[in-house]
């Protein structure tokens, strides 16, 4: 019985990131759900707004252009940039801090991003009254 147990854990903790929502999944000890990166080493201003329904807005943006999916997997984070699911915009993160991540794409450029939190502002919004209240 015992091993049973332990075979289900082993099978539960190697599932990975992979099957966690995307809210709570970190790269580079950081909650991805609510940043947006910047590269700061780009004259385009390149960067991404991560939400935590798992999609991204890409900037600068073509006119109307669709949310990307994001997931991290490993020490991967990775955005389908094209919109077709393979992902192929992948970043391992080299070193961080508060505020930069240095990062290393998989075919091995280096590039310099700014974290930039995204602020979740939630409003109370009065009760309009109904035939129940004067």
């Amino acid at each position: 019985m015992m091993k049973w147990a332990v075979a289900a854990a082993i099978a539960l903790l190697s599932s990975g990131c992979a099957t966690l929502p995307p809210f709570l999944q970190r790269w580079a000890d950081l909650d991805v759900s609510t940043s947006s990166l910047t590269r700061e080493d780009s004259k385009t201003g390149e960067g991404f707004r991560f939400y935590q329904d798992g999609f991204a807005d890409v900037y600068p943006s073509r006119n109307d252009a669709p949310r990307v999916q994001w997931r991290v997997r490993g020490l991967w984070l990775e955005i389908d940039t094209t919109n077709d699911g393979t992902f192929h915009t992948r970043m391992r993160a080299v070193s961080f801090t508060k505020d930069r991540i240095i990062v290393v794409s998989a075919t091995g450029k280096r590039s310099v991003w700014r974290n930039d939190r995204v602020v979740v502002v939630i409003k109370m919004i009065p009760q309009r009254p109904g035939f129940w209240m004067p």
